[in-house]
């Protein structure tokens, strides 16, 4: 009988390692899909920031040549 009652128990802990192991999988793939989702906006904000740079290049361009253009009297 005792044989009977490790053999049942060790049934549960294999079922419970089961679970939990489809469990882990499963945070695993939700893990993947925010680090995809992060890197995404990581690029994103890049490329926001390149724009910006280059449209105050642009902006101080401009200004520098106004004033060259037309000097103050």
């Amino acid at each position: 009988m005792p044989d009977n009652t490790h053999a049942e128990r060790i049934a549960v802990l294999e079922a419970n390692a089961k679970a939990r192991d489809k469990k882990l999988e499963e945070i695993d793939k939700k893990l993947d899909r925010l680090l995809a989702l992060a890197n995404m906006g990581k690029g994103a904000w890049w490329m926001i920031l390149k724009i910006g740079g280059f449209l105050s290049v642009l902006i101080g361009l401009a200004a520098w040549a106004w004033q060259h253009i037309h000097p103050a009297s």
